[in-house]
């Protein structure tokens, strides 16, 4: 008899093993940034950068159901120029680039053909900052936080190949600017085994 439950029991967690999904995506996109300096904190003078990002994410949905974990890193890479208001003389050229590392769990939903989803994203990034101008020039790395949401497609184009496309707004922070909202738009293709 304990035999027999041994087995049952190996059997089981064999059976659970096979039922879970793991994906590979790689997406790539636009991506655009929101700020303000904090050397010069008002309005005037908001971040406006927007370039290009580059995502990998490895995810885990246990028994292929409505929740999957997924874990992500990426480049971005933005620019941007501030070339002052009517009172003002002040100009500069920002140079932002980041590597965003976080976990992103996601709620499925839809048929097997098209799935919707809804996703959070918390970790941290790594940002190179830049600023270049009249009488100032800055150049430093930062860490902070990142985090924000997301929402986008999966279209499966066969049995273990879809592709991909999402939109994210995230909240980012570094000691060179605040109030950050970094939005992205990306299409991918990605892999199920």
């Amino acid at each position: 008899m304990k035999r027999f439950f041994i087995t049952i029991t190996l059997v089981s967690i064999a059976f659970l093993g096979f039922s879970q999904e793991n994906k590979v995506n790689i997406t790539g996109g636009y991506a655009w940034l929101n700020a303000s300096d904090n050397d010069y904190n008002n309005s005037e003078n908001d971040i406006k950068t927007s370039g290009w990002r580059i995502t990998g994410t490895y995810e885990y949905n246990p028994n292929e159901g409505k929740v999957a974990y997924g874990f992500s890193i990426g480049y971005i890479d933005m620019s941007g120029s501030y070339n002052g208001t009517a009172d003002s003389v002040y100009t500069a050229d920002y140079s932002v680039s980041s590597i965003p590392l976080y976990f992103a769990p996601k709620f499925l939903f839809g048929n097997d053909r098209i799935k919707g989803f809804i996703k959070l994203n918390l970790g941290g990034i790594r940002t190179n900052f830049e600023r270049t101008g009249t009488g100032t020039g800055v150049s430093a790395t930062g860490y902070g936080f990142y985090g924000g949401a997301g929402a986008g497609l999966e279209i499966n184009v066969s049995e273990n190949i879809y592709i991909i496309g999402d939109y994210e707004i995230n909240y980012v922070s570094s000691s060179y600017y605040s109030g950050s909202l970094l939005q992205s738009a990306s299409g991918g293709i990605g892999v199920r085994f």
